[in-house]
């Protein structure tokens, strides 16, 4: 059997993002092959937790999340199709999700920047946040600095799950 490709794996401690790099010719349909297939195993990664829904218990995909929040000493997470509890902590969950895609805007919330449909800033001293499902929510006054700063890191395209 003939060999296509030569893979060659670099070690370097300084590295702290795998890079990969295809060194070609020209782009053919054994190059487009291989890019799929390293963003398909990238992107297939499934996260899921579990939750409580009533009696069951229940694993849900983290990429379904729109917010955690706690109300009434309970923790809600809300997703796309419906909301669950969890008997974690907040501070516990939250070690669970991903931190390009999670961020904390206040001691009882977390929201999922993914899947935010706006921003707005005429609040004085906030930042009103509009959630895919038509919710709206404010960003504590201690996390204003990061939450903004995470907007700015969106829209230079920095984020790295577009």
């Amino acid at each position: 059997m003939e060999k296509r490709i030569d893979i060659r794996v670099e070690i370097d401690p300084e590295c702290t993002t795998p890079q990969v790099m295809i060194r070609t010719s020209e782009r053919t349909a054994l190059v487009e092959n291989i890019i799929n297939s390293i963003e398909k195993s990238v992107d297939a990664r499934v996260y899921r937790i579990s939750v409580n829904d009533g009696e069951k218990t229940v694993l849900i995909n983290l990429s379904d999340i729109i917010r955690v929040y706690v109300e009434n000493k309970r923790l809600i997470v809300s997703t796309v199709s419906k909301d669950y509890e969890s008997r974690q902590p907040l501070k516990q969950f939250e070690e669970n999700l991903d931190p390009e895609s999670f961020i904390r805007i206040s001691r009882f919330e977390i929201v999922n920047i993914n899947r935010v449909t706006g921003f707005d800033m005429s609040v004085a001293g906030t930042i009103a946040i509009t959630l895919e499902n038509g919710s709206q929510t404010y960003v504590a006054r201690r996390c204003v600095r990061d939450v903004y700063e995470k907007i700015l890191h969106i829209s230079k395209g920095e984020q790295s799950n577009e």
